[in-house]
This record gives C-alpha cells, sequence and structure tokens, in this order.
C-alpha cells in the first residue's frame, strides 16, 4: 500500500505484480515511520497477493492490536484522491482475531470484540464478529526442551532430564493440574526448573490437556487467509513471552513443512527486531534472548517455503550479519548515521543498484518518505501512504481503558474460560491427590507388615534351637 513518488503523476496505491521471494527489512531513525511501512506493505500483500498475516510481536508498546481500528486520518486520504486516483478505499475495517496466552492471573475479566455494521440490503446475519478475542492455551504434552531453553536462562541436564520425564509421563488428558504429583515423583521440586517454570505453569495454568477447547488452533488460524491474526502479549509474565512466541512459530513451521502451496504464503511482522538481534558479545546477552535468536535465525534463512518476516529496526549495525541476503524487500527510512548507511549501502553501490547521491539523500528523507530496492533491481524514492488501520501514536491514551470503546469496540468477558479451564484443572489434581493418598496409605501399610514381621522374627541375641527337644527358643549364654 504505498505509491511511487514522482511530481506530474497520478498518486496510485502500489498493487504488488508478484509474491514475495524473501523477507522484509525496514531501516529508520526514530520517528521515520518504518513501522508504518512495513503496516502498509503488508496490508497490500493481504488485500491484493492473498497473504495471510501474523502480527507476533509487537514491541514494548504491543502495537499489533491497532490492526482491529480504521485509520482515523481522513484528511490524508481526501488529499489523496484529490491528487490522484486511488485503486480502493483508504481506511479499512480488518477482520481480526486477537490472541491472548491464558495466564490467570494476568488475564483481564473482559477482552475485546467488535460486531460488523450491517446495512438495510445485506443478507449476512445481524451480527457477525469482526474483532474477536480468543483466549488459548497450550497441550501439556506439546512442551519441549527448546521451550525451556526461552524461559531458564540455564538448563543443566538433570533439568533436561527431569521435564523429558514428567512430559512422557503425562497423559493426554492431564494438565497442569498433573505438574505438582509428576514434579514430585522426579524429584524436581528443588529444581530450577520447578522453580521457574513448573511452579509458574501449575499456578497460571496455561498448559492444558489434549482435548482442551482453547488449545491454540494454528492450522485453522493459517487457513482462514481473510483474518488478520495477532498475538497479544500484553497480559503476559516477561520471562514467558519468548516461549510463547516460538511455540506459535513452530506450530506454524510444522504444518507448512507438509501441506500445500495454498497455505505457504505467510507473513509474520516483528517490530522492533533489534531486541532480538543485537549485535553484541554473546557473553553479555541473556541465555534466553541468545536460545531466541537461534531459533529466529533458522526460521529466516530456511524460512522462504512459507514464512516471510517483516521485521524493523532502527539501526543496520545492530542487527549486522544475522540476516544479511535473505531480503526481498530493503527499505531505507530516514538514516542520519554515516556508519549506518555505510553498513546498508555499501554492497549496493558496487552493484550500481545504488547511487551515492541517493545515499546522500537518506538524511533528507521526510516522514513517509523510503528508498526501497527489492530484489535484483535498482533503488527508487517512494512516497508512502499511510496504513489502512490506525498505529500508534504518542498522543494515544491507553488502549483498554480509553480508546477501545471511544471508536465503537464492544467486549468479550472471560469468566466462562477461567470457569472452564479451572474445572478441568481441579479435576486432574484430585485425581494425582487422590493417587498421591492412596500411595501414602499403601507405604503406611508396608511399613506396618515390616514391623509385625520384624516383631516375629529372632533378635540377634537369640539362638534357634531344636523345637521338638527344647520347645522353642532360648537365650544364649554370656
Amino acid at each position: 500500500m504505498f505509491k511511487k513518488y514522482r511530481r506530474g503523476i497520478n498518486v496510485r496505491l502500489y498493487e504488488t505484480t508478484a509474491d514475495l521471494d524473501g523477507h522484509m527489512f525496514a531501516y529508520g531513525r526514530i520517528g521515520a515511520a518504518k513501522t508504518c511501512t512495513l503496516l502498509s506493505l503488508s496490508q497490500g500483500f493481504l488485500d491484493v497477493r492473498n497473504y495471510k498475516v501474523f502480527d507476533l510481536f509487537g514491541g514494548e508498546r504491543n502495537e499489533g492490536k491497532y490492526w482491529t481500528l480504521p485509520n482515523e486520518d481522513i484528511d490524508f486520504w481526501k488529499k489523496c484522491n484529490m491528487i490522484g486516483n486511488l485503486d480502493e478505499e483508504g481506511p479499512k475495517q480488518y477482520n481480526v482475531n486477537l490472541l491472548y496466552p491464558y495466564f490467570e492471573s494476568k488475564l483481564p475479566d473482559k477482552l475485546p470484540k467488535k460486531l460488523i455494521k450491517q446495512n438495510k440490503g445485506d443478507k449476512l446475519p445481524e451480527k457477525e464478529l469482526c474483532v474477536n478475542s480468543k483466549v488459548f492455551t497450550i497441550p501439556l504434552k506439546n512442551i519441549t526442551i527448546e521451550d525451556i531453553k526461552l524461559v531458564l536462562s540455564n538448563v543443566p541436564d538433570t533439568a533436561r532430564y527431569m521435564l523429558g520425564e514428567i512430559v512422557a509421563a503425562a497423559k493426554k488428558t492431564d494438565n497442569a493440574g498433573a505438574l505438582s504429583y509428576l514434579s514430585n515423583k522426579f524429584k524436581a521440586t528443588n529444581t530450577s526448573l520447578y522453580k521457574n517454570f513448573l511452579l509458574p505453569m501449575y499456578r497460571e495454568k496455561l498448559l492444558a490437556d489434549k482435548y482442551c477447547e482453547y488449545n491454540l488452533d494454528i492450522i485453522s488460524e493459517i487457513k482462514n487467509k481473510e483474518v488478520v491474526t495477532v498475538l497479544c502479549l500484553d497480559f503476559v509474565p516477561n520471562n514467558f513471552k519468548l516461549f510463547v512466541i516460538n511455540y506459535i512459530l513452530r506450530q506454524i513451521k510444522q504444518f507448512i513443512d507438509t501441506c500445500s502451496k495454498t497455505y505457504k504464503k505467510n507473513i509474520l511482522i516483528f517490530r522492533e527486531a533489534s531486541a532480538i538481534f543485537k549485535s553484541v558479545d554473546d557473553s553479555i546477552i541473556d541465555d534466553t534472548v541468545k536460545a531466541f535468536k537461534n531459533l529466529m535465525t533458522n526460521y529466516i534463512r530456511y524460512g522462504r517455503r512459507g514464512m516471510y518476516f517483516f521485521l524493523d529496526t532502527q539501526s543496520s549495525s545492530e542487527t549486522k550479519g544475522m540476516v544479511q541476503g535473505s531480503e526481498d524487500f530493503l527499505i531505507m527510512c530516514k538514516i542520519t548515521s554515516w556508519r549506518d548507511k555505510e553498513e546498508i549501502c555499501s554492497e549496493l553501490r558496487r552493484e550500481k543498484r545504488m547511487t551515492s547521491d541517493q545515499i546522500a539523500d537518506l538524511a533528507n528523507l521526510k516522514k513517509g518518505e523510503a528508498y526501497i530496492v527489492e530484489t535484483g533491481k535498482v533503488a527508487h524514492k517512494y512516497k508512502l501512504a499511510f496504513p489502512r488501520t490506525m498505529y500508534w501514536k504518542k498522543e494515544y491514551p491507553d488502549f483498554y481503558k480509553v480508546l477501545w470503546e471511544r471508536y465503537g469496540g464492544h467486549w468479550i468477558y472471560t469468566n466462562e474460560v477461567k470457569d472452564y479451564i479451572n474445572e478441568r484443572f481441579v479435576e486432574c489434581n484430585n485425581k494425582y491427590k487422590e493417587k498421591k493418598s492412596i500411595k501414602v496409605v499403601e507405604k503406611s501399610i508396608i511399613k506396618e507388615k515390616e514391623a509385625v514381621k520384624e516383631k516375629k522374627e529372632p533378635s540377634d541375641n537369640m539362638e534357634v534351637l531344636n523345637v521338638k527337644e527344647y520347645g522353642g527358643l532360648r537365650p544364649l549364654p554370656k
């Protein structure tokens, strides 16, 4: 959704003529509109090329939820219509699924939903959701060692063994309610695995049984291309965010590795990529970030088969060498640092795909302008259209407390979800408590039998004599 910036030519929204062959990276200083650029482009590929969009990381501000509201910059779109003919209308209400991981202590009592406004001539149902919040759980049996590395800074071999045994011992009908019993069974209660992962999962009830109706169905999300899927991490503890993101990435990868070409067109948006790929000494990076960095690098380098990442960052030096050569679109918004321009443009200049004047002009770009380099093509300067949805602005109030209701949003209450998950949790927990009490009773019975047996057996200071001759036992002479 951008237009080529040339005076005297009608302004038209960019219409993609080919599918993606790689990823898209946007660079630019603060306020250069690089996030808006990626958002506009992803909407273009969604509307024109029928791509599925996953917005998986909204940065520290959790910007993904703004997909739910149409763009409010009416004056901009009026100006576009005055300058030239637009290919389609500007602001748009997209169909959006907001995914909320179930962390019981963090999950609010209500979440956003929105109904489509019906016209009199419409044959659609009177009330149809265009924005829907989905609370989801993760099957206990789906947890792997790689997941633990994204929560624990250090994963010793004993933790790997214990987790493997716990997951193997858990049944398909088990959920977080089984973790206390299984942790005791495999003597994990005094380990960092238990204190930092198993115990929080027991309390928050994120891990469910295989048959829980709230388990994340990533396949249906991929197949439903008309709906934008947004992962909302607003109510997730910081130390579990990478764990949740990677679980979804792994599920997507597992499906597209075996599915038909129809579903191999997926865009995954990551804002503030420097939070993951920051190019600093590994010795000072937290082990969890380092583990996620390695996983993301593999997803990006081998993801052309159906996972196309849209990432933005302020400085190219922050992500130096991580994903070089994987981009299909390289977007350069306003860049003032000589070092950053040299890092990005030196190879383009050698290949005569970007001139020295264009490189110098990077420091003079206005907000909404960018140089875009497609694979095998020379750089061109573009004037970018606004996204068709809202995007984060510093003057906006809190999204949940003010903004959502101000723009006609409604609410869906989470009490039914909590009751359902709690009921299954209590059922599983009680089952293992009974099992534990039965074992305690069995142990006490065994101990009583052993005590009675010891009383009947001769002591060390007694001599066994012939029963017929002496009638039994007699003390040994001192």
